[in-house]
């Protein structure tokens, strides 16, 4: 196991206060900790929302615009809600909607298009519909779904099970009639009861909502059929019962299959769903009732494969099953009966490995689970046997670090990607539950700070705790609810620095090069990127994603790395880009001595920023050839040639090339070789323009009229390297005609 305590004893000092938070909240208090530095990033205190060493039991919800709602307890506002963005300053109470201490406590905060739907308690209304746009203003009450009184209490409505559905959502709300579904445009009369489903009792109890071929799934009982699977399509009419799975009834209670765990894989709908005759199983719809069937009664008989946790990874559906005879561990389908298979005995024998808390996470799924020598442990898997690995041995022996906690709102998710690592909230043993980090540059797990030192939690909150594992992404910054033992449970923040920048090149000119590069998966802000070149350490440093290093020596091979930069620090260099030419000074009276031609390409008029392709033979075999705007001098294209000395070469007019006669050239630095071309910059226009995928844009050259004379040449080969490259080149690419030219001797 790979561990190392960072951060561990937090001091303690100076003074916070904060205050004038939009809404009327203020937050003041008497202590703070100094951020910590650690090997991984900076560690800190978001904001003590509760002053002193009162909890404000933060629950997180959506990401709206960049910020993130959540749900927070003050004493003078009681639990109302908030929005940050990720810095003390930004993080303020977007509405006390409950006025006074009294709380709305909103929740089941769920993001549909640019707005949040939540459920929120006031005492005109009770528990109700709302929805924001991330505004004070725009922070509203939809509807008074279930309106007056019983009993001299508010009627609560109780919305749940939020679900986006266009630019609508999709939600189970109760009035007289029971829990029923309900849809909402945001608007109180775009807010209407889809349909009274059960008729026969109280509440139908919609839920498991899942759109498939633009209709919605969900789970829902009619009081005759029991709880079996409905579509609907978010009108009346067409909400229907879609499958009676598991019919009839049994000693007096109506058969129910209580569909549960659906998710779309391969063009199908996946689910759990019971029968009598084989359990809870695995069963999978293309939409119609015939063909929604059993997949495979993975415990044979009428005992349960208990399916939980279905996630797609790839061509995979994995989830966690039980086959009676391994015991509960992970399976993996690809849709069909043979192809639904035990993926992994963690456990072996017929005891549990027993997934749970499987999240996806890039290309792997991460969970925790069991084995003999371990106990409890975090596993990640790529979808083969092999590939399905223990991270760590957090805790030794065989307790394991898996923590149990009740998650009553918010995203309680185990496991959270940022940037290249995730984070792991588990407990050692030594230092209580705690947040861990792996991934990246990290073999195994490593503490990542004792939040609170000693052997007591600073996250999840114990068992029967209402704040479980919350924990976001935002502004670059890794956000949890973690109580160090001073400021109560609050908002911390953890920041790393950022990733290495990805897919470097760089274009050469005579004493300088333009490097570009994508920016890095880290969700750091970047402030600046640095360049360095390989000879010489020449930098260009620049907040875009590109740069050009200049002072370079001329006819001289580079290659370039990048770093980035926040303000945490400087994350690793990318790796080193290909291999480049600068030119010769003497570049220009070179090309003077080139051979001018007028067939490089049939086609001499171009419009700034177009990308076109040109072909040429009777270079040397495998040298490097570039493409060369000749009056500037600047490289727009480079390939090398093949074995024949035929080249294909993309390139770009520069988008601030000039209007009017310009040079083209293709040349090779190594041997000389090469011909030139005039050329006309012109304005595009709409009929001129080199429109994506026209007609006008494929080659109008017969391949059997070409030259074949001249070193290296090879007709058959350029006329097939035509007749592909004209066929298969992406749209947007003008095809310039090849032309075979004799090479001076």
């Amino acid at each position: 196991m790979n561990v190392k305590t960072l951060g561990a004893g937090l001091i303690l000092a100076g003074t916070l206060v904060m205050s004038g938070n939009t809404g009327g909240a203020q937050a003041t208090g008497t202590l703070r900790p100094e951020a910590v530095q650690t090997s991984y990033g900076s560690l800190d205190l978001l904001l003590d929302i509760f002053s002193g060493s009162n909890s404000s039991e933060a629950r997180f919800g959506p990401i709206l615009n960049g910020k993130m709602l959540f749900s927070a307890r003050t004493a003078t506002a009681g639990n109302e809600l908030w929005i940050t963005d990720g810095t003390s300053t930004g993080t303020t109470m977007l509405k006390d909607i409950y006025p006074g201490s009294d709380s709305s406590s909103p929740y089941n905060m769920t993001l549909v298009g640019d707005k949040v739907y939540f459920r929120a308690y006031d005492a005109t209304n009770g528990n109700e519909l709302w929805v924001t746009d991330g505004t004070v203003n725009g922070t509203t009450l939809v509807k008074d779904i279930y309106p007056g009184s019983t009993n001299g209490y508010t009627n609560d409505s109780y919305p749940q099970a939020f679900y986006a559905f266009g630019s609508q959502v999709l939600f189970s709300a109760e009035t007289a009639l029971g829990q029923e579904l309900w849809i909402s445009d945001g608007t109180a009369n775009g807010t209407t009861l889809v349909k009274d489903i059960n008729t026969v009792s109280t509440h139908s109890s919609p839920r498991f909502f899942t759109e498939f071929n633009g209709m919605v799934y969900f789970s829902a009982n009619d009081g005759i059929n029991g709880t079996e699977l409905w579509v609907t399509n978010g009108t009346s009419n067409g909400t229907t019962l879609f499958k009676d799975i598991n019919p009839g009834s049994s000693s007096g209670n109506i058969n129910s299959s209580e569909v549960s765990d659906l998710i779309v894989f391969k063009g199908k709908l996946f689910f759990e769903a019971y029968n009598a005759a084989t359990g809870y199983e695995l069963w999978s719809s293309d939409g119609t009732a015939n063909g929604t069937t059993l997949v495979k009664d993975i415990y044979p008989g009428s005992p349960s494969g208990n399916i939980n946790y279905p996630i797609v990874l790839g061509d995979k559906l994995l989830f966690a099953a039980t086959d009676g005879t391994n015991g509960y561990e992970l399976w993996s389908s690809d849709g069909t009966p043979t192809g639904t298979t035990l993926l992994k005995d963690i456990y072996n024998g017929s005891s549990d490995g027993n997934p749970q808390y499987m999240t996806k996470i890039g290309d792997h799924v991460y969970f925790f689970a069991s084995d003999s020598t371990t106990g409890y442990e975090p596993w990640k898997s790529d979808g083969t046997s092999n590939g399905t690995v223990r991270i760590a041995d957090i805790r030794t022996g065989t307790n394991g670090s898996l923590v149990n906690s009740f998650c009553y709102g918010g995203d309680c998710a185990r496991f959270r990607q940022y940037g290249e690592t995730v984070i792991i909230f588990a407990n050692d043993g030594v230092n209580g539950t705690e947040p861990w980090i792996t991934g990246g540059s990290i073999t195994g797990a490593t503490l990542l700070s004792d939040v609170r030192p000693g052997s007591s939690d600073s996250v999840g909150g114990g068992f029967m705790s209402p704040i479980g594992f919350q924990s976001a992404v935002v502004g670059g910054k890794f956000l949890f609810a973690a109580d160090n033992g001073q400021v109560g449970n609050e908002i911390w923040t953890f920041m790393s620095p950022p990733g290495a920048p990805a897919a470097v090149t760089a274009t050469p000119s005579t004493n300088s090069a333009t490097v570009s590069w994508t920016a890095p998966t880290s969700t750091s802000i970047v402030s600046s990127y640095t360049v360095t070149s390989n000879p010489g350490a020449f930098t260009c440093t620049t907040a875009t994603l590109s740069c050009t290093i200049t002072g370079l020596l001329s006819n001289q091979d580079y290659t370039f790395t990048v770093v980035a930069t926040s303000t945490v620090g400087s994350g690793p260099a990318s790796a080193v880009s290909p291999r480049v030419r600068t030119l010769s000074p003497q570049f220009g009276s070179l090309l003077n001595s080139l051979t001018a031609v007028t067939n490089i390409t049939s086609d001499n008029d171009f419009a700034p920023g177009e990308s076109f392709t040109a072909f040429y033979t009777g270079f040397n075999a495998n040298e490097l050839v570039l493409m060369v705007m000749a009056s500037n001098p600047m490289v727009i294209g480079s390939a090398n040639a093949d074995t024949n000395g035929n080249v294909a070469i993309t390139g770009v007019i520069p988008s601030n090339a000039t209007v009017g006669n310009h040079t083209l050239a293709l040349y090779a630095p190594v041997s000389g070789f090469g011909a030139k071309q005039a050329i006309t910059i012109t304005v595009p226009t709409p009929e001129s323009s080199g429109t994506t995928g026209s007609a006008s844009n494929s080659p109008s050259v017969d391949p059997s009229t070409l030259p074949a004379t001249g070193r290296g040449s090879n007709p058959a080969l350029l006329a097939y390297l035509l007749l592909i490259v004209g066929i298969g080149l992406l749209a947007g690419h003008r095809i310039i005609a090849p032309v075979a030219r004799d090479r001076p001797r």
